[in-house]
């Protein structure tokens, strides 16, 4: 073989391995963006089977369903979250099978609670709750006293697969 031969074989090799390599980092790249988009529908799923298990919930500790308490007679602000008997019975993080579905008792437990979630197809989901009273008048302020709606927000995020966290709210009103 020639010099010139050798140099177009050389050549070739090369051409065919950039091509090798960028085949592979564009099917990499294709399961990657696949991966992600399963992440986010199962973390829309995630944040709604908990946002329907809170809600199914009494809206407070004080219910009584044939009278409306007053204000004062519902959970302070500041002490939102489950009561010591439900924070024995629900150690956080919270993993299946999930104990805050029989050891919470209203909506407002859910205040600061954290899951993790594996489902069949990706593991690792990590669940935080945010519970607080919000203003009859505008349902994004938070208060910082009592009212008779409470907002209910619920973060998915996940270490791999979610660049952005998922954020999904609801209301409950007594």
């Amino acid at each position: 073989m020639s010099l010139g031969q050798s140099m177009l074989t050389a050549a070739a090799l090369i051409i065919i391995t950039m091509v090798v390599i960028s085949a592979n980092r564009l099917i990499l790249e294709s399961q990657q963006d696949e991966f992600a988009g399963e992440a986010y529908n199962l973390a829309s799923e995630i944040a709604n089977a908990l946002l329907m298990e809170a809600s199914r919930k009494q809206f407070d500790a004080y219910y009584d369903p044939y009278d409306k308490p007053m204000l004062w007679e519902l959970t302070p602000y500041n002490g939102l979250g489950p009561n010591s008997t439900e924070q024995s019975a629900v150690p956080l993080p919270d993993q299946y099978p999930f104990k805050s579905i029989s050891g919470y008792s209203d909506f407002d437990d859910y205040h600061r609670y954290r899951r993790i979630v594996d489902t069949p197809t990706l593991t690792g989901f990590v669940v935080y709750d945010t519970v607080y009273y919000v203003s009859p008048n505008d349902l994004d302020t938070k208060l910082n006293n009592q009212s008779y709606i409470k907002k209910m927000i619920v973060t998915v995020t996940h270490p791999l697969y979610l660049s952005k966290p998922v954020q999904f709210s609801t209301i409950m009103t007594y």
